[in-house]
């Protein structure tokens, strides 16, 4: 549209009485449940998913590099 294309994923799953009312609106429109987080990646257009798609191990070929980051509890040297 404006010379941007980005892939939108959604992780876990929230109940809805927990989203902001405007989050719960766009889950809606979209029809897909609501989601714990929503995060955007820029990708090419022939790189884009049809709304709703899962993303599992398979969609990725082997040898393919993929950038992982998590968080700690933060207790320490437990």
């Amino acid at each position: 549209m404006h010379g941007y294309t980005a892939l939108q994923l959604g992780l876990g799953y929230r109940k809805q009485e927990y989203l902001h009312p405007g989050m719960v609106g766009y889950y809606l429109a979209q029809g897909v449940p609501f989601k714990d987080q929503l995060v955007e990646f820029p990708v090419s257009p022939d790189s884009l998913l049809p709304v709703g798609t899962p993303i599992t191990a398979a969609h990725f070929v082997a040898g393919q590099h993929v950038d992982v980051t998590g968080w700690t509890k933060w207790k320490g040297f437990q």
